[in-house]
């Protein structure tokens, strides 16, 4: 009797196994190297619900410090930049 029963739970939950999986394989998405174009130094992400924004060091070129917008971290728009004059700068104070 128990190893009948032990039986039987096997088999629904080998049933059950099966039938969750749709057969669908997903392909992972590629990407290359690098994902923002040109000179990025020291980025830093912040997550914002869905959003995430990508910020890196660029105080020697203006318009500095450029800001990216992405929702998969693989495709990057920049939406806008912190310093567009040296003046705004402290660092650069003499």
């Amino acid at each position: 009797m128990i190893k009948t029963f032990r039986t039987e739970l096997y088999a629904i939950t080998l049933l059950l196994f099966i039938s969750c999986n749709d057969g669908i394989q997903l392909e992972p998405e590629t990407y290359r190297n690098p994902i923002i174009s040109g000179f990025a130094p020291d980025p830093s992400i912040c997550r914002v619900g869905d959003d995430f924004y990508l910020i890196n060091s660029t105080f020697e070129y203006f318009p500095g410090i450029p800001v990216y917008h992405s929702r998969d971290l693989v495709n990057w728009e920049l939406i806008a930049n912190a310093l567009h004059d040296i003046n705004q700068n402290i660092a650069m104070d003499s």
